[in-house]
């Protein structure tokens, strides 16, 4: 009966090898996904910031009309 089980000693570096390989494959596929999680980020960011400067730029466009409709009507802003 321990005639048929190989020695461990010969399939040893191929239960290594394909050890090796799955762990490489499953490293850059981790790799990858950390990299474009950090690539969506910064275009979040990115987009973000574009609109708050939107957004700054209609406030500051505004605010002349804002204040000055109401002047010489005794009103106080």
């Amino acid at each position: 009966m321990l005639s048929l089980i190989p020695d461990l000693s010969s399939i040893l570096p191929y239960i290594i090898a394909v050890i090796s390989v799955l762990a490489g494959f499953f490293g850059y596929g981790a790799l990858q996904k950390a990299k474009g999680k950090k690539n969506a980020e910064t275009k979040q960011r990115i987009e973000d910031h574009e609109n708050a400067a939107e957004i700054r730029k209609r406030v500051e466009r505004d605010l002349p009309d804002r204040v000055h409709e109401h002047d010489g009507s005794g009103w106080r802003d």
